[in-house]
């Protein structure tokens, strides 16, 4: 084929003038959306956030159902009068073939930005360090509390300067190592939990899916408008659920006004709590709106207004080419193609396209994970002790104390303190009342424990199992923090765990609610393990020094 039979062809015609059209689609829909956006002032950031991503739906659709239209008409397509008058049909041609061009020109441009851009965050993941196992215990108690199932792995990175989530199928949390110093602890984990709202909503998907669609319609304004509403109503949404989780929103104000001052440009795909005009959103945190019921008549409204964007798309482009439904084919006939065939292959090529993108963006996030995971255990070769000063006899129970905990969502440091003091390390260790194992659990608690999670081949003998005995225990423990969570802070919450597990339940409400006086040897073990917890992070526990002491005097 010819550059002439090119330039003629249907397809070239058809795909030339859909992009025409799109200038005034793309700018109707984006009025739809201001009036829509109008009509719902005092509605939920959720509501105004799925209104303008049917916007940009309509926005991607249109281009699509407008070339398969004209296609669809079995007529070689013309030029708008305004650029056709006067011209002959091959200088029509080459107009058509010269917009093609450019617009092709500037959206490679425009995805290789974006795929730099996606270079640059797999950069960011595979030069990060995992976090604390601390913060990383945060990070699986805000997750549940989210009700988020999905495992989001904790990284650090000296290239961040507010915390980043990165990732929809292995999410990845990035951590700035400024902020572990610059930031009041709970400040961090109000962000920590803006960044999960991000990986509940599976919003980098959608981003990701943003900036596809702003590359192949970059030279319409109304695309990058529309995708600026959707990345500031899902931080709203975001700041939402972050202070759902807190409770506190004076406190959440004042961590997005801390970290705006760390703040750094980030690549486009990424999603950072510093997202949005930083002055609206704590305005809106701070004051928010009286929430006013949307009445269904205005809902309706806006939901006819922003449906009938397509239709209104398909009408302009039947006015358009509906003079040349009369004219005859112009194609050579080595060369002609009818329009089922034409819209077929179309259809074929489209799907192998986004097939391939998929594939390209799954293998992508699996490579990214496995660099991280490859610095993680470069960086972490062996499994250690949660905290420093704890005593040689836990060591060979490190790996699966860890893993206990990690599975629970336990600070893995309270998992290796509570085994201390429970049995020293002895996994054969068995008290006079019964309780065995690493963590002393009586045989009837871990009964009860393995018939709510369903166990099978539960016995008591297995309670002399390491791993066995401190998943049961692990598990056991976070039911008493999730218990006791909301009682007065986290100190307060492992305080009265410790009375739970040494005395019982009862024993731990009626000391919370009635401050009852507590048995000596609960009273005792109480303090011994907040005492030690309150050490978990020095080089050296006078406490646990004092203990030892006094065990060996009393064995002597």
């Amino acid at each position: 084929m010819n550059l002439q039979a090119l330039a003629l062809s249907a397809e070239v015609q058809a795909a030339a003038l859909a992009l025409l059209h799109f200038v005034w689609q793309g700018g109707v829909i984006a009025a739809l959306l201001w009036l829509v956006l109008a009509l719902l002032p005092s509605a939920s950031a959720a509501l105004r956030y799925l209104a303008a991503c049917l916007a940009l739906v309509l926005l991607a659709l249109c281009p699509l159902l407008t070339f398969g239209y004209l296609l669809a008409q079995a007529a070689p397509a013309e030029l708008p009068p305004l650029l056709a008058a006067e011209l002959p049909a091959a200088q029509a041609g080459y107009l058509s073939l010269g917009l093609l061009a450019a617009w092709a020109l500037g959206s490679a441009g425009m995805t290789l930005r974006l795929l730099l851009a996606m270079a640059a965050l797999r950069r960011l993941v595979a030069s990060a360090v995992p976090a604390s196992e601390h913060w990383q215990w945060q990070l699986c108690r805000l997750a549940r509390q989210l009700g988020l199932r999905q495992r989001v792995r904790l990284m650090s990175s000296r290239h961040v300067d507010a915390p980043v989530v990165l990732g929809w199928l292995r999410p990845v949390i990035l951590l700035p190592l400024a902020a572990l110093t610059a930031l009041p602890p709970e400040h961090l984990r109000a962000l920590l939990a803006h960044e999960l709202g991000h990986v509940r909503r599976l919003d980098y998907l959608v981003n990701v899916l943003q900036s596809a669609v702003e590359a192949l319609l970059f030279y319409h304004p109304a695309v990058h408008w529309v995708s600026r509403c959707i990345r500031v109503e899902r931080e709203h949404c975001c700041d939402d659920l972050a202070v759902q989780l807190t409770g506190e929103p004076l406190r959440y104000a004042r961590a997005l006004a801390e970290m705006e001052m760390l703040r750094a440009r980030l690549p486009e795909p990424a999603l950072a709590a510093n997202g949005g005009t930083l002055m609206n959103r704590i305005e809106r945190i701070l004051k928010p709106q009286a929430p006013q019921p949307t009445p269904p008549r205005t809902l309706l409204t806006a939901g006819c207004v922003l449906a009938s964007a397509l239709g209104l798309a398909l009408a302009g482009a039947w006015a358009c080419s509906s003079a040349a439904d009369s004219a005859e084919p112009q194609l050579t006939a080595d060369t002609e193609l009818t329009a089922e065939q034409e819209h077929t292959a179309q259809q074929e090529h489209t799907a192998q396209q986004e097939h391939t993108a998929e594939q390209e963006l799954t293998a992508q996030q699996e490579h990214t994970a496995q660099q991280a995971e490859g610095s993680a255990e470069q960086t972490q070769p062996a499994p250690a002790l949660p905290v420093s000063w704890l005593p040689a006899q836990l060591q060979p129970h490190a790996a699966a104390l860890n893993e206990a905990a990690r599975r629970h969502g336990v600070d893995p440091a309270l998992v290796a303190i509570v085994t201390l003091v429970e049995s020293m390390g002895d996994p054969r260790a068995e008290s006079p009342r019964g309780a065995r194992g690493l963590m002393q659990l009586m045989p009837a608690t871990a009964a009860n424990i393995a018939a709510e999670r369903q166990l099978p081949e539960h016995s008591s003998e297995r309670l002399f199992e390491p791993e066995y005995n401190l998943d049961l225990g692990a598990w056991f423990l976070s039911r008493l923090l999730a218990t006791y969570d909301t009682a007065g802070g986290e100190q307060r919450a492992v305080e009265l765990a410790a009375v739970a597990y040494n005395g019982g339940r009862p024993a731990a409400q009626a000391y919370l609610e009635q401050n009852a006086a507590l048995p000596a040897e609960t009273a005792r073990y109480r303090d011994l393990v907040v005492a030690l917890w309150n050490e978990r992070l020095q080089p050296e526990s006078p406490t646990f020094s004092a203990w030892q002491q006094r065990l060996g005097a009393a064995q002597r």
